[in-house]
């Protein structure tokens, strides 16, 4: 008998524990729901989603009404089916499943988990249900997600190769489309169906076995190596390839090896081709130096090389040493310095000569030229660049051979870097042109500056026409040229020449003369590789990929722009929301969802037309912004609609999207964020409007 009581308070003893457990989950929990079903009742302990619950007793009808009218009717049957006696008495572990509310007017997950509770038979007491929300984390996933697609596309578009692999079994875990294209191979699936011994063999087997070396003296998680070696691909192409080697994690077991890889095949070919130049710098006494300003007092930074010419301390503190430099910088030079420095800051690059009052050689003069860096990161704007003294240099061209020498000497070199170099003398009324790696091929010399000018006129009639052709020729107008180069050695113009190619043009001064300008360096160089990438990473960047048209980055570009230049009474933002999409990914294959996402950009960027830009902002979202009168706005949803009826897709009969759209005019003085989040709150409406009737229709098939 003794025993039996024990037992009993034990089950007691148990089932409190058990309850005290489930109450104190309410710290953890959005709702906490005790269930009985020998009495068919359900005690709402605690209902963080509906605070007015709390405490309050339904019977399972009751609840099923109340669930009715806070949830998508899609999630009733389901409702339903758990609760009753015969489901929960029949448990005999966690049962969990996902369920959908409106808060706010959006739509959130739940996590929802019944949990029985037994006495010591197995049998079933009562039971508990727990409610999560959990579509923050959800989201969180879903950029996470984005994140790691859009970093990928980065990394691709900058032509820098990411590979990951584990160590000891040597498995791919992943590989972006550049890395796979700098293997020599066509996809990641091909990569992944290969051996590792196969994946690696375009690697010279000299440059394995050094790679193999590294990769044994990384020991520790985050560790970085750097190296180079070469890949032979399939069509023959040697490739050198720079690559940053990194250990990413050791604590699993299965030490995972990173490599950053990029191509630097062009560099080392160009490396021979500045050599010359690059001696000839190192003897003409020039350093180096850093700028940082826009972070509390102007930082100075110089080398070794610079510091000697200046005659300064390389080691005093960085503030003091900008101070003691412009202290020492002639008075009239200051404000053309100062000047560059604000042309610099623009991404123009830059050159003066200044005078300087060296601390022990009195007078010097300084060739200065830089440009901003912009791999800094830190606050405020970094300038790169170096100064040469000048003083030495200048008596050493007092004769006029050795100033000729220099100077064909710098147009030959000049000419390795520019397409074409003209040496404009005005003193003389002469020029010398030479072709890039060419020599010196011709030399002319007229009578006045007028038949100078002529002649640079028809060099560039020969290489532009058009509006190109008009900026060309007041670019080389002769006249203004002393003025544009009064403060500055170089002025430069960018323009597309008549074989439709990106090049720019630029005036050098030549010579220290600030009165006068005798000399002048004429060079045109191609940068069309350049511009062309920057069109196409514009592109990149502003384009959804799946759809064509525009994406969330460009939105929100135009949205800023549209705060700047004003919100008139006459702008329509309409918020859309593709119907169905979940629907026709998990029963027709993700082929019919993108069909249905494709249908959605064709319907809205056709209806929109040249009025105004479709965007997709989100998986499944579209917003369209245009500006029309009211009646022009009705024609463009007119289309849309007409658009949908007549559309038919290869694996969708039919498509629809909810909408809601706002004009302006609706919200004077209201701002883009209160019309969009109108526009929201519309299509919102129309999305529930839409499910509660499909929902409705559901019913009545069943």
């Amino acid at each position: 008998m003794a025993n039996n009581n024990s037992l009993e308070h034990s089950e007691h003893k148990s089932l409190e524990y058990n309850q005290t457990l489930f109450h104190n989950m309410s710290s953890l929990v959005d709702a906490v729901w005790e269930i009985d079903p020998y009495t068919n009742t359900i005690l709402f302990l605690h209902d963080r989603l509906t605070p007015e619950l709390s405490g309050h007793c339904f019977s399972f009808r009751e609840a099923l009404i109340f669930l009715e009218a806070h949830t998508p009717v899609d999630m009733i049957d389901t409702f339903a089916n758990i609760l009753t006696p015969e489901f929960i008495l029949n448990l005999d572990d966690d049962y969990v499943f996902n369920s959908t509310t409106i808060i706010h007017d959006e739509y959130h997950t739940l996590q929802c988990v019944l949990t029985p509770s037994f006495d010591k038979d197995g049998k079933v007491l009562n039971a508990y249900l727990t409610v999560q929300d959990v579509q923050m984390e959800l989201d969180a996933r879903h950029k996470a997600s984005e994140s790691q697609i859009q970093l990928d596309r980065l990394l691709s578009a900058i032509n820098c190769g990411i590979i990951q692999y584990t160590i000891n079994t040597k498995q791919i875990i992943l590989a972006n489309d550049y890395a796979v294209k700098l293997l020599g191979y066509s996809s990641i699936d091909e990569v992944k169906s290969l051996p590792f011994s196969k994946i690696i063999s375009p690697i010279f087997e000299e440059d394995k076995k050094i790679l193999k070396e590294l990769i044994n003296n990384l020991k520790l998680d985050g560790d970085p190596i750097e190296c180079e070696f070469r890949i032979l691909q399939k069509s023959g192409t040697v490739l050198n390839i720079f690559g940053s080697l990194r250990l990413l994690s050791q604590n699993t077991g299965e030490p995972v090896l990173q490599q950053s890889l990029i191509d630097i095949t062009e560099s080392q070919k160009t490396i021979h081709r500045y050599k010359e130049i690059s001696e000839i710098l190192e003897g003409a006494q020039m350093g180096l130096w850093y700028i940082i300003v826009g972070n509390g007092k102007p930082k100075f930074f110089v080398d070794t090389t610079t510091a000697k010419l200046l005659g300064l301390d390389p080691k005093m503190d960085s503030e003091l040493l900008y101070s003691a430099w412009v202290q020492n910088i002639d008075f009239e030079y200051r404000t053309i310095l100062r000047e560059n420095m604000e042309k610099l800051a623009k991404g123009e690059k830059s050159e003066i000569v200044y005078s300087y009052n060296h601390p022990t050689k009195g007078t010097i003069d300084f060739r200065v030229g830089g440009l901003i860096n912009k791999d800094y990161s830190g606050k405020g704007i970094m300038f790169r660049g170096y100064s040469q003294d000048i003083t030495d240099f200048n008596k050493r061209l007092k004769e006029q051979v050795l100033r000729e020498q220099y100077e064909r000497e710098t147009l030959q070199a000049m000419a390795s870097i520019y397409s074409n170099s003209f040496l404009l003398d005005f003193e003389n009324n002469s020029y010398d042109e030479m072709k890039a790696f060419d020599h010196i091929h011709d030399y002319v010399i007229t009578h006045s500056q007028d038949a100078l000018q002529s002649l640079m006129n028809d060099v560039i009639h020969d290489r532009f026409n058009g509006v190109a052709l008009d900026h060309a020729l007041k670019f080389v107008d002769f006249s203004t040229l002393p003025d544009r180069l009064s403060n500055t050695t170089i002025t430069y113009i960018e323009l597309i020449n008549v074989y439709n190619i990106w090049v720019r043009l630029s005036f050098i001064r030549v010579g220290d003369s600030i009165s006068s300008l005798k000399k002048v360096l004429f060079v045109t160089q191609d940068i069309d590789k350049e511009k062309r990438k920057e069109e196409n990473l514009n592109i990149l960047l502003n384009t959804d990929e799946l759809t064509g048209i525009y994406n969330r980055h460009a939105y929100e570009t135009h949205i800023e722009q549209i705060e700047i230049d004003g919100i008139g009474d006459d702008l329509w933002i309409a918020s859309c929301d593709l119907n169905g999409l979940k629907t026709a990914n998990d029963s027709k294959g993700h082929a019919a969802g993108d069909e249905l996402l494709k249908a959605t950009a064709d319907c809205l960027s056709f209806s929109i037309g040249e009025n105004g830009k479709a965007y997709r902002t989100g998986g499944d979202e579209f917003v369209v912004i245009f500006r029309a009168n009211k009646d022009e706005a009705m024609q463009i949803f007119n289309k849309m609609e007409e658009f949908k009826k007549n559309w038919s897709g290869s694996f969708n009969s039919k498509f629809s999207f909810s909408m809601g759209y706002v004009c302006s005019s609706e919200m004077p003085d209201k701002s883009m964020s209160d019309i969009e989040k109108e526009a929201d709150k519309r299509m919102y409406k129309a999305k529930q409007k839409y499910y509660t009737f499909f929902g409705d229709r559901r019913k009545k098939r069943g």
